[in-house]
């Protein structure tokens, strides 16, 4: 499972990297990518937290797509060593610590929960007015994920 995280991750890397810098240079391109990244990105988090999940419990993972009930259905410990990995790459604000305080401070929660339906409201955007989605954000949360889960379990796992 970990390993299909990564594959869509390396593909919303190659489309932001090959794909048209403006509209004005390629509109549909411009728009496919803009359209395809949240979809993959918030895929593949749901994959791997999937993935943690199965190796938790040595079984099936729950069938959702929310981003953050998957995180909150993790063992303590792991939440806390991905919040703690979150916390050493994601910039945090003044605001953040104002609001939360350093210690209570979960800026993966934060984001998963900004995002926990990220996947299906991209999928269906065509039938809403527009979104907002913090692809540096997620990408990295992914990151932090994937590289947590290979530590803990190993790559091939």
């Amino acid at each position: 499972m970990i390993w299909n995280a990564k594959s869509l991750q390396r593909v919303v890397k190659e489309l932001d990297h090959n794909g048209a810098k403006s509209p004005q240079s390629d509109l549909f391109l411009f728009s496919g990518v803009f359209l395809a990244s949240p979809i993959l990105l918030s895929l593949a988090i749901e994959i791997a937290l999937k993935a943690w999940q199965c190796q938790e419990r040595k079984g099936a993972p729950d069938r959702t797509h929310d981003l953050l009930k998957l995180f909150d259905s993790l063992e303590p410990r792991s939440k806390k060593l991905l919040e703690d990995g979150m916390r050493s790459v994601e910039p945090f604000t003044i605001e953040d610590l104002l609001e939360e305080g350093m210690r209570s401070f979960e800026p993966l929660r934060k984001n998963l929960r900004f995002h926990k339906d990220a996947h299906e409201h991209w999928r269906y955007i065509y039938e809403k007015h527009g979104g907002i989605f913090q692809t540096a954000t997620l990408n990295r949360a992914l990151t932090v994920i994937i590289d947590a889960y290979d530590k803990r379990w190993g790559d091939s796992a």
